[in-house]
Formats: C-alpha cells, sequence, structure tokens
C-alpha cells in the first residue's frame, strides 16, 4: 500500500497496489511446508479488514472494499486476507473533517426498497474544502438494524428513526427530517494536534529486529502521565503518530541502542509537516544518526502542544508569485547534454521522488565519459577492454 498516511472522511481506500506472493504446497509429515511454487495476487484477489493498532482478530475490525473512507482518527492496522493468513499493513487516519451535513435521503415509504447509496452528506474539512460522501461510505442504521452496502431494506411503517454514524460524528432523525442536518466536531476534538514522530535513514528492514528483542523503544508521555510505547513491533513503518490536545505537555523519549548508530529520529506536527531533519522550522525535536546514548533513555522532543493554524489558504496571493525555472530543458551549466538525455534524467527523478527515493545527479565530467564510451561502443575500428569492480558490503 503506496498510502500510509489517510486523512479522516476525505481519502478513499485504494487497495490496486498491493500485491501478495502466496506460497502454493502442502504439509510435509514433519508438519513442515513443502512450497512448490508461487502466484501473485492483487488487489481483486484479496480481502481487507481495517482495526485499530494491534488489534488480534480481522473479526476486532471492519470489511473495506475500495473506496472506502475511514472516519475514525488514530493509529490503525490493515488486514489483508489470504485465506486463513495474513498480512498486516500499519496505517495512520489524521483527524480532518470539521463538520458534516445530510444532504440527501430517500422517500421513506412504507415497503419500498431503499439501500445505503440513496443517503448523502456534505463534509467540511479543515482546510476550507467540502465534498458529498455517498452513503456507501456512512456507517447507516434504521431502527437498530445495520444496513450494509449493495444490500435493499425494506422500509417499516410508521416513521423509522434513522442514524447516520461518521466516528465520532452521528446525526438521528426520521426520514426527510434529517436534510440540513448538521454536527460539529467536538471542542476537545477541534482543540487537539497529531504529534508524528518519524525515524530517517533506515539502512534495512533487518533492523527491525531491534523491537522484537526490547532493546529499542520509542515512546512518549502526555502531561507527565506513563509512558505510552510507538515503537515496539517487528515490520514497523518510519512513522507513528499519535495526539494531544493544545497545551498538552508531550515528551518523546529514545531508548537508542541498536538505532543509535543507524537511525535519526524527528518529530512534528501532522498537519505541519517536515520534509527532513534540516527543515528545522517544523522540527519540534531530534537526535541525529549517531549522537544518541545507546546505554539509556535520550529525550528526543520537550515541548508544550500549540494551537492548530486552522485558517483556510488565502485566495488572493500576497504577493506576485515568482516563476519556476524551466526544468524541462538542460541547465545551462550542463554543457554537452542532450534534451533527450535530460528528459531521461528528468522523468526518472520524477518517479524515484514519488516513491520517496533519492534523486539521481550528473555532472559534467560525468557527461563528457559518457560521450566518449558512447563513441566507443558505436565503433567498429576500435577495441573495449571489459573491466569487472569488486565491491563488498559491509
Amino acid at each position: 500500500m503506496s498510502k500510509t498516511t489517510y486523512r479522516q472522511g476525505a481519502d478513499e481506500f485504494d487497495p490496486v497496489s498491493i500485491l501478495v506472493r502466496a506460497g502454493i504446497g502442502s504439509y510435509k509429515s514433519s508438519g513442515k511446508i513443502d512450497i512448490t511454487g508461487y502466484e501473485d495476487l492483487d488487489w481483486e484477489d484479496l480481502t481487507f479488514y481495517a482495526g485499530g493498532r494491534g488489534m488480534k482478530y480481522k473479526e476486532d475490525g471492519v470489511q473495506i472494499t475500495k473506496g472506502y473512507r475511514f472516519w475514525t482518527p488514530g493509529e490503525k492496522d490493515l488486514w489483508v486476507v489470504v485465506a486463513n493468513h495474513h498480512v498486516v499493513i500499519p496505517f495512520t487516519v489524521t483527524p480532518f473533517v470539521s463538520s458534516v451535513k445530510v444532504v440527501g435521503t430517500p422517500t421513506m415509504t412504507a415497503g419500498s426498497t431503499i439501500s445505503t447509496s440513496d443517503f448523502s452528506v456534505q463534509a467540511s474539512y479543515k482546510d476550507g474544502t467540502s465534498g458529498v460522501i455517498s452513503g456507501d461510505s456512512l456507517g447507516i442504521s434504521i431502527n437498530g438494524q445495520r444496513m450494509y452496502k449493495g444490500g435493499g431494506y425494506d422500509v417499516p411503517s410508521g416513521k423509522p428513526t434513522i442514524s447516520l454514524s461518521m466516528g465520532d460524528f452521528t446525526i438521528k432523525g426520521n426520514g426527510g427530517g434529517l436534510i440540513g442536518k448538521t454536527v460539529s466536531e467536538s471542542e476537545e476534538a477541534k482543540n487537539s494536534r497529531t504529534v508524528t514522530v518519524a525515524i530517517d535513514k533506515i539502512v534495512d528492514s533487518e533492523q527491525y529486529k531491534a523491537w522484537d528483542s526490547g532493546q529499542g523503544v520509542i515512546k512518549y508521555t502526555i502531561n507527565g502521565g506513563e509512558p505510552k510505547a510507538l515503537f515496539i513491533e517487528a515490520n514497523t513503518p518510519a512513522a507513528k503518530s499519535f495526539s494531544a490536545k493544545a497545551g498538552d505537555k508531550v515528551q518523546v523519549i529514545w531508548k537508542g541502542n541498536d538505532y543509535a548508530q543507524e537511525g535519526q529520529v524527528y518529530v512534528y506536527y501532522q498537519d505541519d509537516p517536515a520534509t527532513s531533519i534540516s527543515d528545522s522550522s517544523r522540527i519540534l525535536g531530534s537526535i541525529p544518526a549517531g549522537k544518541a546514548n545507546p546505554e539509556g533513555d535520550n529525550v528526543v522532543a520537550s515541548f508544550a502542544v500549540s494551537a492548530a493554524n486552522t485558517a483556510p489558504p488565502s485566495a488572493t496571493p500576497s504577493a506576485a508569485p515568482v516563476k519556476s525555472a524551466d526544468y524541462g530543458k538542460p541547465p545551462a551549466a550542463l554543457t554537452g547534454m542532450s534534451q533527450k538525455e535530460w528528459d531521461v534524467l528528468r522523468l526518472v527523478n520524477i518517479e524515484r521522488a514519488k516513491k520517496g527515493l533519492s534523486l539521481l545527479v550528473t555532472f559534467d565530467v560525468l557527461n563528457a565519459g559518457s560521450g566518449i564510451r558512447a563513441v566507443e561502443i558505436g565503433s567498429s575500428s576500435h577495441t573495449i577492454v571489459p573491466t569487472v569492480q569488486a565491491r563488498t558490503r559491509c
């Protein structure tokens, strides 16, 4: 799953990028599995369940499909299920909805059949935008009976009570009387912010073994309360988040050990993210690689949670925008680079950036050398002696 952070009520679940390789085989008399082949399963062959972080059974969550919207903020687990096996993918849902208004309901005629898609709400988001959401993404019940996407429901006689549930947002009423009803987020939710703790410069997944043995733990406290662990499990993502109210005093503590030499930790607000450790204006606290005390606890950050800036962006810029450089053409400093060569480098870097990979670079000496090599390869009268360079991975 390429997306590991979802905005509450706004971002749709899209499992298209999920691919599972399943081993096909049978059990031997010794109890071991004899794998005879593998089969790649795409998202249409899989079943998905989502629930709170650390859920023990798929029934602890809800089954979700493509297009599902997450309404309850917090740390979550996605279970990708194949037969009686599953893979867990952690993700985060950040607070994003400020209010919800009912804008569509079906005609509640006794004996008629309705479905979840007959309902709709308009969600207003914290960035000043809004969107209409189909009832297929809501929790809907009539007289206490849950409706499910794709199913039909026979309308009972009288004035049935309808409940629309969207995480902490719930609207109740009777039939057409629901139209226009609005519910806003609570004051507590409005004054909360999501704090993210990120580990940067991870060398490889083998480092996650540190969490299994309890040697590496990142935890946090709010107002001096009991420490709560963030990074304690194997196959942990590089960032985790928690919520705190404006004014809360937060400490983030890192017990370095194996990570003291290889990783760096930094803390920032989810609604005002830092793109890197060098983005000091948004960093609430950090410990660079190799600077932690591996024998004890390190205070990564200690701060009071500030109020979020919820003002929507201004529609009118305060100054004329500065025209960006024309990256469609090779820079003048790269003498001898053709347009085709530049396009290859530029397009490759665009794709690498989407995947969070470091960008490739080039320079004059490299261009000149590759130009000479190209001529040699194209010449039938020139003999090239290939060379082999041995490399050792530490």
